[in-house]
């Protein structure tokens, strides 16, 4: 957006929730009866309170706390609890310090204009992480919950989105197959001449070509644990970087593999070797989410909590 743009965007919200704030607290006052408050009026909830005085019905003090929150914050039981900081008011003019109108930040223009950023390189480390987002969770869609509307979803934002070109072939092939699943022809062919025509040499593109010939069975598993020994060599050997695109081109080619776990966190510690800390975790959430019951979510479960200490 243009800062014009930006400007309409926020006042505009402003309004929306300076409205929704006005109306949740009629909404407060009609509950507690300020004009009958020892019992002229009718209360919320009659049937469920003791009486009709304030304190006694449980939904107005409800009310009244998420209020009080929502205005002032957690505050101790002290004097002068208003103020955040005491440390130089004198006992003679705390009345006068205490009464000053406390602006609310949410409804300030420059609260949301200065928080948006301008530096390419945050906007790009954001971009990124949020397309990284996207297609994990759509594998997730795809492989755990086998929600293919979430899962195409998900894969489809990230393919239109992207600008790091590593992801499209692994996406092309999430798609294809999930379009292929549910019978959708024109859409699965669609990924499927983008496997073939711009990634021809790939494990992909032959899977595709020659299904026929794919190992079935116990040889199929074999050689499933033949790649991750190779792989996991490559680990031992420190190449990090070349671990992680080994087992993102790899895992999109099986399917059912009790391996695939395996996989997927030695893809998490290749990651925390070279990327940083919120990377590492999210990466590791990753696994934990996905495979909450198997062994290596349990592990990176483990390490996540080691990580937040």
């Amino acid at each position: 957006m243009t800062t014009d743009e930006r400007t309409v965007f926020f006042e505009n919200y402003i309004a929306k929730i300076k409205k929704e704030d006005e109306e949740n607290k009629q909404q407060l006052l009609n509950a507690q009866n300020f004009g009958s408050s020892f019992g002229g009026g009718s209360s919320v909830n009659n049937s469920s309170n003791k009486g009709k005085w304030y304190f006694y019905n449980t939904q107005a003090l409800g009310f009244g706390e998420s209020e009080f929150q929502r205005v002032w914050g957690t505050r101790p039981l002290e004097d002068n609890w208003r103020l955040s900081d005491k440390s130089t008011i004198a006992t003679n003019d705390v009345e006068e310090t205490s009464s000053e109108p406390i602006v609310n930040k949410r409804y300030v223009l420059a609260t949301y204009l200065n928080e948006i950023p301008t530096d390419k390189k945050v906007i790009t480390t954001l971009t990124e992480d949020r397309n990284d987002a996207l297609y994990k969770l759509g594998l997730i869609y795809k492989e755990q919950f086998k929600n293919t509307d979430l899962a195409i979803k998900n894969l489809e934002r990230v393919q239109k989105e992207q600008t790091n070109k590593e992801l499209e072939l692994p996406i092309s092939y999430h798609l294809y197959q999930v379009y292929k699943s549910i019978g959708d022809q024109e859409k699965s062919n669609r990924y499927k001449d983008v496997i073939l025509n711009k990634y021809p040499e790939t494990t992909f593109a032959q899977i595709i070509l020659n299904p026929e010939e794919k190992l079935k069975g116990g040889k199929k598993e074999d050689a499933v644990l033949d790649k991750y020994k190779e792989i996991y060599y490559i680990f031992k050997e420190n190449k990090f970087e070349e671990v992680v695109k080994e087992v993102t081109a790899f895992l999109p080619t099986i399917s059912n593999s009790e391996l695939i776990p395996k996989f997927a966190l030695l893809k998490a510690l290749s990651i925390g070797k070279y990327e940083n800390k919120e990377v590492y975790k999210k990466a590791l959430e990753f696994v934990a989410i996905s495979y909450a019951t198997k062994e290596e979510g349990v592990k990176a479960k483990e390490i996540l909590d080691q990580l937040n200490k």
